[in-house]
């Protein structure tokens, strides 16, 4: 696929009985009409391009060094790149240790239930969780978020979708966003909404090139190595 102009990363830390998860997301400026000459007329579409869930109780150093392969790899050096990391609860050190020990530049994500979005600190932004929800739902629902054809875990983050879904509290009033399934996790939901909110919320794309750009049916350049 051509005409990537930047690649925005999620990870959802998981707990004892959580998986962490590890997504990319490219995004591009397309044609609304593929087939029309006129190129003012214009979308920013996502592309899931790869996917990772970790074993469950898979050690953060493991998670830390698996990051930072990805944040290197060659095919991401020509575009503009975000990192976004849960730092809520146990998320916090490993933010600390990918800025420290690997030199990965993360804004560390603190998901809340309110109903703000803050951004307290440089590089820190803490985000009501139906925020990330919601703009992960309109991308899909218009069809602006795709997930290509041979990433790992797609048919994983697929049946998260499908049984992802909201309830209210009955004491706070609070609406709570999560797998309604007891058997489904919503890991990969969440690193995926993380990297696509932050592309939606903080960065503008730059100008369309003045050319069509090439659309591969098959791309995952960030196959394990």
């Amino acid at each position: 696929m051509k005409g990537i102009e930047a690649h925005f990363i999620g990870l959802d830390i998981g707990r004892a009985t959580d998986h962490s998860a590890l997504a990319v997301v490219a995004r591009r400026l397309e044609q609304v009409d593929p087939a029309a000459i006129d190129f003012s007329h214009l979308i920013q579409k996502y592309y899931v391009v790869y996917l990772h869930r970790f074993s469950l109780g898979t050690e953060y150093e493991i998670v830390e060094n698996e990051c930072a392969r990805v944040w290197k790899l060659p095919e991401l050096i020509p575009t503009a790149n975000y990192f976004m990391v849960d730092m809520t609860g146990v998320g916090a050190p490993i933010v600390e240790s990918l800025r420290r020990n690997y030199h990965v530049p993360v804004n560390g994500i603190v998901i809340t239930g309110g109903q703000t979005v803050n951004n307290p600190q440089a590089n820190e932004w803490h985000i009501p969780k139906p925020a990330l929800v919601t703009t992960l739902a309109k991308l899909v629902q218009t069809g602006r978020l795709k997930v290509l054809d041979g990433v790992e875990h797609s048919k994983e983050l697929k049946d998260e979708f499908g049984s992802f879904g909201y309830k209210v509290d009955r004491d706070s009033g609070n609406v709570l966003y999560q797998a309604m399934e007891d058997k489904v996790h919503d890991d990969l939901i969440i690193a995926v909404a993380l990297a696509c909110w932050y592309g939606e919320k903080n960065v503008p794309s730059p100008s369309w090139p003045r050319k069509k750009a090439h659309v591969a049916e098959h791309y995952n350049p960030l196959t394990r190595r």
